[in-house]
């Protein structure tokens, strides 16, 4: 039995296009920083971890979409995380 594929007239992209802006904003912070506070960023914590702190890291993305008389309503939510792993409280408390 084969089926054909449902290609829809229009595609919207949303939660894509807010993960993208969102990463854009925090390369821009990144590097305005001289990387002093964040050296790298991940859209999802990595596997394993081999010492790229300090990094930030952003989380799900979640969207709850509410219908009311012909009023389709979005709501986001998500985190960034932040992730050091510094030892010595003068240079974190300088980082943070």
């Amino acid at each position: 039995m084969s089926f054909t594929p449902i290609i829809p007239s229009s595609y919207q992209s949303d939660r894509q296009d807010l993960n993208e802006a969102i990463q854009a904003l925090i390369d821009a912070f990144i590097q305005s920083q001289s990387y002093a506070i964040g050296r790298i960023f991940w859209s999802e914590l990595p596997a394993s971890l081999t010492g790229e702190g300090p990094m930030i890291v952003l989380g799900d993305i979640n969207e709850v979409i509410r219908h009311d008389i012909s009023l389709r309503t979005t709501v986001w939510s998500g985190a960034i995380w932040y992730i050091d792993w510094l030892t010595d409280p003068d240079e974190t408390n300088t980082r943070v």
